[in-house]
């Protein structure tokens, strides 16, 4: 992927999701200028960057990560994501189970 795509990509879901890019830094803690100059083509974020702005741009870390190109798109990466959800699912259930007892207690 060329860093003129991935700035575009990025900003397209922002807009997508209807944020600003104050409203981004807010919520991910990445100054807005940075990201301005992402989204602009200037500079390429980071690894721990893009882990930053996974939660408000409603992306999973592997998926971003394969898409900036530090991850290549193959079957591991594909097993690490899958493996992610079955585990968020596994969680919840855990969860959902101990507040049912703490519940009856």
């Amino acid at each position: 992927m060329t860093e003129n795509n991935f700035g575009e990509r990025l900003k397209a879901r922002r807009k997508e999701k209807g944020l600003t890019l104050a409203e981004v830094e807010a919520l991910s803690g990445v100054d807005k200028s940075h990201l301005g100059r992402i989204e602009n083509s200037k500079r390429f974020p980071t690894a721990n960057i893009l882990r930053k702005l996974t939660g408000p741009l409603g992306y999973g870390e592997v998926e971003l990560l394969i898409m900036a190109g530090y991850l290549s798109p193959d079957r591991t990466d594909k097993r690490l994501v899958d493996m992610k959800k079955t585990m968020k699912g596994e969680i919840k259930v855990s969860l959902s189970n101990l507040l049912k007892k703490v519940d009856g207690l």
